[in-house]
């Protein structure tokens, strides 16, 4: 069975460039859409000359728009739908009593071949146009998208839808990449370690201080008097220059220390002069 990929391309994606305003004001405006609009969405234009296009690589393109109802006082306006050489294909919608959903506006040839193909969509007259959605089939690539689904079909039309969120890059097919399992458990074992360290390096930081608390106390603790004086032992005691003699008989010295001062009175034999010697007379 074969397996073929279709692009969904929203009428919001940028891939579709639509004409800027003019003096008249804005060309195409985006609306809300009704639950049975692809994505909920539509872009509508009502002048002439208004012009959409996108351009692609792929197979084939299909244009969906929605129909407006015989009852209204625009009707549906004649376009041109012109993909890269071809003469331009036009289409006017038939409307009937109810609004008309997911009518196909354009279908390009099939088998377009390899390379790049733009489609253009012009307004030629006056009227309700309403742009849905586009498909393109085949290897496709566009050159940006916001809402671009891809849908895989069988021959029982079984649908997977990927919707991916691109900006301006080129698109080539959705694919998912699995997230590693490891990672988490390697974040956590980060975290972990960082604050393990962060514990260890406050506790070292709080036990340096207190080394360094310790040290200042037991250094103030030293009274800074602990040491001796310098002194001199033998000092002649003011009292007793005058004494007899002119020798002091006390000397004394002075030893210092932190809480007292004591002073030690050596005590010395103050020997008079020498008898004198008279010899006797004869």
């Amino acid at each position: 069975m074969s397996l073929s990929r279709a692009l969904y391309i929203d009428d919001r994606d940028p891939a579709i460039i639509y004409s800027p305003p003019n003096e008249n004001g804005r060309v195409w405006r985006p609306f809300t859409g009704e639950p049975t609009e692809y994505m909920r969405t539509t872009t509508h234009a009502n002048q002439t000359g208004a012009i959409a296009s996108i351009t692609f690589t792929g197979s084939d393109i299909t244009v969906f728009g929605t129909v407006s109802s015989v009852d209204t006082e625009s009707p549906d306006p004649f376009t041109h739908y012109i993909l890269d050489s071809f003469p331009p294909a036009p289409f006017r919608p038939i409307p009937i009593n109810e609004t008309q959903y997911n009518i196909t506006f354009y279908q390009s040839p099939k088998n377009l071949g390899s390379g790049i193909h733009s489609l253009q969509i012009v307004l030629q007259s006056v009227g309700n146009y309403w742009l849905d959605y586009m498909v393109i089939n085949g290897n496709t690539t566009l050159s940006a998208g916001n809402n671009v689904t891809t849908r895989a079909t069988t021959g029982a039309e079984a649908i997977h839808t990927v919707t991916s969120e691109l900006s301006h890059t080129l698109f080539t097919s959705t694919t998912t990449s699995p997230t590693p399992l490891s990672s988490a458990p390697a974040s956590r074992e980060v975290i972990a370690s960082s604050v393990l360290g962060g514990i260890l390096g406050l506790v070292s930081l709080i036990g340096l201080m207190v080394l360094v608390h310790r040290w200042r106390c037991g250094k103030r603790s030293q009274d800074p008097e602990s040491t001796l004086t310098p002194f001199n032992p033998w000092m002649r005691s003011a009292s007793n220059i005058n004494s007899p003699g002119g020798i002091s008989p006390v000397s004394t010295f002075q030893l210092r220390n932190k809480k007292h001062r004591q002073t030690i009175v050596l005590s010395r034999l103050n020997l008079g002069p020498p008898p004198v010697y008279h010899s006797p007379r004869f």
